[in-house]
């Protein structure tokens, strides 16, 4: 019964919460070299704004992008 009376709270926080627009950006490096790697999205409302600073930085800083 007391795990109950913990865990429901927590739950009702962890609905709560706003969602977050960042793009999936991973990066991969070593010595001489940096690979970044962007997640897709798919079926986004129109007036979503989900590029983040970083996103943008990233995307101009690239030799090369790969779809």
């Amino acid at each position: 019964m007391t795990r109950s009376l913990f865990a429901l709270p927590a739950l009702l926080l962890a609905l709560a919460a706003p969602a977050q627009a960042a793009p999936a950006l991973w990066s991969i490096s070593d010595d001489d070299s940096t690979i970044w790697l962007f997640g897709s999205f798919h079926l986004l409302p129109p007036d979503l704004d989900w590029r983040t600073d970083l996103f943008s930085e990233t995307l101009e800083k690239a030799d090369v992008v790969y779809f």
